[in-house]
């Protein structure tokens, strides 16, 4: 972890899906709801991952399922997975290595 903490989230929606892409170190995140059916947290530009980030994940997981939304992680092999792997969680999501691509309508907040 750096001196100063650097997080980037950006949402992306489209066709009844919201993504959420964060960069940077990943200490604590907070996902908003929106009207959608699938949520797919991208954490591929993710430097830096603790226990706090790793529980940030879990938390979001479950509110997440718990409204109805299929939950996808987008990992790729960087820090993320590295800690899923070691926490022994990653069979606890939906794995994929690389984000699909989203409809030209999307639209992007940050």
């Amino acid at each position: 972890m750096s001196g100063e903490a650097q997080l980037t989230i950006s949402i992306i929606v489209a066709a009844g899906s919201v993504r959420v892409q964060v960069a940077g170190e990943l200490d604590m995140a907070v996902v908003a709801d929106h009207d959608a059916s699938s949520l797919e947290l991208d954490v591929t530009h993710v430097t830096f991952i603790d226990s706090s980030g790793l529980r940030a994940l879990l938390f979001c997981r479950d509110n997440a399922e718990r409204s109805g939304l299929e939950v996808t992680l987008i990992a790729g092999d960087g820090p993320v997975s590295r800690l899923l792997a070691v926490a022994g969680v990653t069979d606890w999501f939906t794995m994929s290595p690389v984000a699909r691509p989203m409809p030209p309508t999307s639209t992007v907040k940050s």
